[in-house]
């Protein structure tokens, strides 16, 4: 899936944001922001993420659209557990309490 997104930072801010490159969101610029894992697994035995984002720029996208979206959500999700699966492989991992 890191065809689909790429890194990208503006001046001097301390932390990157995220572009989709391919597919129907093509272009929206976001942040995450506060994640967390619940304890324990759900009624079908997983584990969900939550977490928080903020778009910064909607390249043209309806902004309603954006965030009532499930699918727009699901794919942000997709790839916070890919970015956090890369950054444990590589332990380069920041956990705050």
């Amino acid at each position: 899936m890191p065809e689909n997104y790429t890194f990208v930072s503006r001046g001097k801010e301390k932390w990157a944001s995220i572009m989709l490159t391919n597919g129907e969101y093509e272009g929206v610029i976001y942040q995450y922001g506060k994640v967390s894992v619940p304890e324990g697994e759900d009624e079908n035995g997983n584990m969900p993420l939550s977490f928080k984002y903020n778009i910064v720029d909607y390249n043209g996208h309806d902004e309603e659209d954006l965030e009532s979206s499930k699918d727009f959500k699901n794919a942000l999700g997709d790839i916070l557990v890919e970015i956090l699966d890369e950054q444990l492989e590589a332990s380069n991992f920041e956990y705050n309490d």
